[in-house]
C-alpha cells in the first residue's frame, strides 16, 4: 500500500461522518461559473470528501481515463479545498493536470483557474503546485481569439505566486480612474472579486504600497483603496483587510493631515465599516483590532476625532452668541484651546468629548446633517440643571487632568484624572451636578489665560 492510499484510508473513517453535512465549496463554484458561464454544481448526494475519495480511488487504480466528465469538473473546482484536496496528494493532482491537459478540457481547465484564484495563499504548498502545473498548461494552451486569459496570465503574471498580487496592485494604484473596468479586465470584479483571495492579497499589497507614493500622489492612491473596498456593504468588499486599510489610511498622516475633503473621506468610510465611532463602546469590537495590531493608525484616528471634539463644541456654541463681547470672549477661548490640540512638546489635548444642552445639541445634528461629516454627529449630551438649555460643556483629557471647559459665563472645571468618575465618551446624558462639581473652578475674568495655564502645565493647582 503506498504512502497516500494509506493517508485515505485512515482518514475515511474519521472524515465521513464528520464531513457527511459540510456545506459545499460554493464560492468556488461560483467562481468558476465567473469564469466559465457554465453553472457546475456538486450533486445533492455527494459531499466533497465523498467526491474526493471517489475520485482518488479511481486514480490509485489507474482509471484516470474513466473519471466522468462531471467528477473532472468538480474535482477542478475543488483542487485545493479540504479534506482532501488534489493539489496536496500530488499523485492525484498530477493525474488529474494530466487528464485536463491532454484531452484539452476546456471547462475544467477554467475552473482550474478559478480554483487558482479563489483559493490563493503564498504560504499554501497546493497554491504553489498549482501555479506551477497551471504555467506548464497555459504555455501550450489553444487559446481561442476572443480569449482574455491569455493576456491577462502575461500581464499580471497571474500564475507567479509571489509577483501576481504585487502587478495586480501596482496596475490598480497607477490608474484609480480606471478602477472598476481594470478589474473587470484582470477578472476579479463582481462576485469573484468579493470571494478570490487572490484580490484579497492584492488588495493587501496595495494597502502595502500607498506609503511608498510621494506626498502629492497619496491621497490618490488612498482614494484608490477605499473605492476598492467599497462594494456597499457594512464591512466592505475585503473584511479580512481591515487593518490594513486603516494602517493604508490613516499611517501616512502621522507628521501632517490631509486636505479636508479627504479627511472626510476616510472618517466616513471607516467609520461605515468599523460600525460608527470608536469612541463610543457599541462601536469597538472592530476598533479594537485595530487598537491592538495598528496602534500608530489607530492613535492618528483618536487625534482627529479629538480635533472634531473640541472644533464642534467651539463653532457650535459661537452660532448662540451675539453679542460682541460675548464673541470676543469666545474668540479668545478659541485661541486658546485650539493651541493644546497640536503641540509637539507640553500639555496638549489627548482625548475630547462634548456635552451639549438641549438646543446646542439640536444645532449640532443639524450641522452634523448639513456637512455630512460623520465626527460631527457624535456628541453627548447634559441635563446640568444649573446651565441652562443652551449651555454646553467640552471634556478633555490633558496630561493628568480632566478639565470641561463650558460654554457662555460657566466656570471652568478642573480634576485630576483619578478623581473624575464620569466616563469620558457618555451617550446617555451626563446628570445635573457631575460635570460643575470639579474641586478647582476658574472663572474666565481679565488675563484668564495665565492661571489656566499655570495649571494645565502643573505649577500650580489651586
Amino acid at each position: 500500500m503506498t504512502r497516500l492510499q494509506a493517508a485515505l484510508q485512515d482518514l475515511s473513517a474519521t472524515i465521513k461522518v464528520s464531513l457527511s453535512e459540510r456545506p459545499r465549496p460554493a464560492s468556488l463554484t461560483k467562481a468558476a461559473d465567473k469564469l466559465t458561464g457554465t453553472v457546475v454544481q456538486l450533486p445533492d448526494q455527494a459531499t466533497t470528501y465523498e467526491l474526493q475519495k471517489r475520485v482518488s480511488d479511481m486514480v490509485l487504480a489507474g482509471q484516470t481515463s474513466a473519471i466522468s466528465r462531471r467528477d473532472l469538473k468538480l474535482s477542478c473546482t475543488t483542487i485545493n479545498h479540504p479534506p482532501l484536496p488534489p493539489a496536496k496528494f500530488v499523485q492525484i493532482g498530477d493525474a488529474l493536470l494530466r487528464e485536463v491537459a491532454t484531452k484539452r478540457r476546456r471547462t475544467p481547465f477554467y475552473q482550474l483557474l478559478g480554483a487558482y484564484l479563489a483559493t490563493f495563499d503564498p504560504q499554501d504548498i497546493g497554491t504553489r503546485w498549482l501555479a506551477t502545473k497551471l504555467r506548464a498548461v497555459a504555455g501550450h494552451w489553444e487559446w481561442r481569439e476572443n480569449d482574455a486569459w491569455e493576456k491577462r496570465i502575461k500581464q499580471f503574471d497571474l500564475l507567479d505566486v509571489d509577483q501576481a498580487p504585487r502587478r495586480l496592485a501596482m496596475a490598480i494604484l497607477g490608474a484609480p480612474s480606471t478602477l472598476h473596468q481594470l478589474l473587470r479586465d484582470v477578472g476579479l470584479d463582481g462576485g469573484l472579486n468579493s470571494q478570490s483571495k487572490l484580490a484579497l492579497a492584492a488588495f493587501r499589497a496595495a494597502c502595502a504600497m500607498v506609503s511608498t507614493f510621494p506626498s502629492d500622489q497619496v491621497e490618490t492612491a488612498q482614494a484608490a483603496v477605499l473605492a476598492w473596498n467599497d462594494n456597499g456593504k457594512p464591512n466592505g468588499r475585503f473584511p479580512e483587510g481591515w487593518v490594513d486599510i486603516c494602517r493604508s489610511c490613516l499611517e501616512p498622516w502621522k507628521d501632517r493631515d490631509p486636505s479636508e475633503q479627504h479627511k472626510l473621506l476616510i472618517l466616513s468610510r471607516l467609520q461605515a465599516w468599523g460600525g460608527g465611532d470608536p469612541r463610543v463602546n457599541n462601536h469597538k469590537p472592530r476598533w479594537s483590532i485595530v487598537e491592538d495590531q495598528a496602534q500608530a493608525a489607530h492613535g492618528i484616528l483618536m487625534r482627529w476625532l479629538t480635533r472634531a471634539s473640541v472644533l464642534q463644541f467651539l463653532e457650535i456654541v459661537a452660532l448662540s452668541l451675539h453679542d460682541e463681547d460675548d464673541q470676543r470672549m469666545w474668540r479668545e477661548r478659541r485661541a486658546f484651546w485650539t493651541s493644546f490640540l497640536d503641540r509637539k512638546t507640553g500639555p496638549r489635548i489627548e482625548r475630547a468629548w462634548v456635552a451639549f444642552g438641549r438646543d446646542a445639541a439640536a444645532k449640532a445634528r443639524q450641522v452634523a446633517r448639513n456637512s455630512r461629516d460623520p465626527s460631527f454627529g457624535n456628541f453627548g449630551t447634559h441635563s446640568e440643571t444649573s446651565r441652562g438649555r443652551q449651555h454646553s460643556a467640552l471634556i478633555m483629557e490633558i496630561g493628568d487632568l480632566v478639565v470641561v471647559e463650558w460654554s457662555h459665563d460657566s466656570m471652568c472645571n478642573f480634576w485630576k484624572k483619578r478623581s473624575f468618575s464620569q466616563k469620558l465618551f457618555q451617550t446617555v446624558p451626563y446628570v445635573s451636578g457631575t460635570l460643575y462639581s470639579a474641586p478647582l473652578k476658574k472663572i474666565h475674568h481679565k488675563n484668564w489665560q495665565k492661571p489656566f495655564s499655570d495649571i494645565l502645565f502643573g505649577r500650580k493647582f489651586s
